[in-house]
């Protein structure tokens, strides 16, 4: 692989296939925060294709066109050639950083084009390993040729990287800057308060996934965004409620939601569209409101007056490098035996997809390291449970499934298996959406809400969730009438809850929104979504399991 292959595979393609290129090409064991700070940016950031912005305000982001290769989508094993522009995301054109940001990657898509030097290098020892959990180095060449970008620029360098948790966040940028209508995972932040987080929000009862970054000024960063087609979004210019104007880019497949501030870039990158979202078999529409509405969760107020961060380590993962016992996983107090039996789980499903109890989902051939999963104590019990997410299949074989490990017999029981587009919420409740829409829901996707049952120690179905969009049909399959009467709000949507016991099912409807909105309030309180922290299945984070 070459400076410039290894560059693009961390702006355009899954993050699987930057693990993948980074752990085949050169050879070596990714270190935590290294294999933390590629997933993250190549999840979060970096491989965004179809950005666009109709009147041109990104063209002052604009590094240029570049031309990469990256997995066809029609068939992975082979490669396609794309060209498309990218943004700087330090500054707007004009500024040190911006100008230091382009001739970095102008320099990287220059040296070593034809791979040798870093076939030559191998696995051997570069000296360079600290700087390259940071930046993308691997000769002394590449060294010089970035400190002397940053000194003629008068830009500092990245020097420390901590991963942290979400109340840690608050506490080294200032304050509570989130609302509740969203919600986050751990972050990985770096010593000038740069930092980063994926999250998610509920618009318009769809989960929309997200990623939040902030770039401080000041420092030479390496990240860039491909923006692809300028001509096909939306733009408004927006004050939200903190008073800070933003702008909020709305796109077919991606919207985009940011500002540029004295100290800062903030970015907000939202995996929905107009069309479609982000995540594949998911429709993940939003409106121009729902980024508005996001937008509103900010407190940009907070964020735009950088504080140095108290680097006082990671509070997330264990990173002792030199014991080589790397996981990228937050294992606590967990028994061996339990990691030993979900390290088999996983290593049955990896070689031969084989999944506990003989259930069978299917493989479609795709990379196995499509599939993902996260160790959590999910149902509140204090142990830790598997979850894994199979994607790798059909429609009717992908699967969300719960793993707990059971003492007494030495093995793993399923506790809960469903399509997988599931909110995990704090007080033991799922809400699992179903693979189809096929009835007359329209805007709002049927689901099934699941309640942990401690004494079963498995999860529960509570009630199922359906409506009707009258902007869908005016008359149901038997010919009858919208509810009119029921529609009080007037927003052509009725709702309909089947309550599931063991009599069978109760129904309620059909009901408006207010109705419908107690109902689902009564059920969560206040309860809060729980973001997984998610790994790929791929053969060295199940080995790493076992090195805790």
């Amino acid at each position: 692989m070459t400076s410039l292959e290894l560059l693009e595979s961390f702006t355009v393609v899954k993050d699987k296939y930057v693990m993948e290129a980074h752990s085949e090409h050169t050879g070596r064991r990714v270190p935590v925060k290294k294999s933390v700070l590629i997933a993250v940016i190549a999840a979060a950031l970096l491989m965004l294709a179809g950005f666009a912005y109709a009147v041109m305000k990104l063209q002052e982001l604009s590094v240029g066109d570049y031309t990469y290769t990256q997995p066809d989508p029609q068939n992975r094993e082979e490669q396609i050639t794309v060209t498309n522009e990218f943004i700087s995301l330090q500054g707007l054109q004009g500024s040190v950083e911006y100008q230091a940001t382009k001739e970095w990657q102008d320099f990287l898509r220059s040296y070593d084009t034809d791979g040798a030097i870093l076939d030559k290098i191998g696995n051997n020892p570069i000296g360079l390993e600290d700087l390259g959990c940071l930046y993308q180095v691997y000769t002394q060449e590449m060294y010089d040729n970035l400190t002397e970008i940053a000194e003629k620029y008068g830009l500092k360098l990245h020097s420390q990287l901590n991963v942290i948790d979400q109340e840690e966040l608050d506490y080294r940028v200032g304050g509570t800057f989130m609302g509740e209508g969203l919600s986050r995972g751990w972050a990985y932040i770096y010593e000038n308060g740069t930092f980063q987080f994926d999250g998610e929000a509920l618009i318009d009862e769809k989960v929309v996934h997200m990623q939040f970054r902030r770039s401080v000024k000041g420092t030479l960063e390496e990240p860039v965004l491909n923006i692809g087609n300028v001509e096909e979004y939306q733009e408004v210019q927006y004050e939200t409620i903190c008073g800070e104007s933003v702008l909020l880019e709305l796109g077919t497949d991606h919207s985009l939601i940011y500002a540029d501030f004295e100290k800062c870039l903030l970015l907000m990158n939202v995996l929905a569209g107009t069309e479609e979202g982000f995540l594949e078999d998911t429709e993940g529409a939003i409106t121009m409101e729902g980024l508005k509405k996001m937008a509103d969760e900010i407190d940009f107020s907070i964020l735009k007056n950088v504080i140095n961060p108290d680097m006082r380590g990671d509070s997330v993962v264990d990173t002792n490098q030199d014991s080589g016992a790397n996981s990228g996983i937050y294992l606590g107090n967990m028994e061996s035996e339990r990691i030993q039996a979900y390290h088999d789980v996983l290593k049955n499903i990896y070689d031969s997809q084989t999944f506990p109890g003989g259930r069978e989902l299917g493989y479609d051939g795709y990379p196995v390291s499509d599939n993902k999963f996260a160790l959590e104590d999910i149902d509140g019990d204090g142990n830790m449970e598997l979850i894994l997410l199979y994607i790798t299949a059909s429609m009717a074989g992908k699967a969300e499934i719960i793993y707990d490990y059971d003492a007494d017999t030495g093995s793993v029981r399923e506790q809960f298996v469903e399509f997988p587009s599931v909110t995990h919420f704090d007080n033991g409740i799922l809400k699992a959406d179903w693979s189809h829409n096929q009835g007359l829901g329209g805007r709002v996707w049927p689901s099934t809400l699941y309640q942990y049952d401690p004494e079963k120690d498995r999860y529960e179905a509570i009630a199922q969730i359906d409506a009707w969009d009258k902007s869908f049909a005016d008359t149901d399959y038997e010919g009858n009438p919208f509810p009119d009467d029921v529609d009080k709000d007037g927003d052509l949507l009725v709702y309909y809850i089947y309550i599931m016991g063991a009599d069978g099912y109760g129904q309620i409807g059909p009901v408006d929104f207010d109705e419908y909105e107690k109902w689902y309030d009564s059920c969560l309180g206040n309860a809060g979504c729980i973001t997984l922290s998610c790994m790929e299945l791929t053969e060295e984070n199940i080995e790493n399991l076992l090195l805790k």
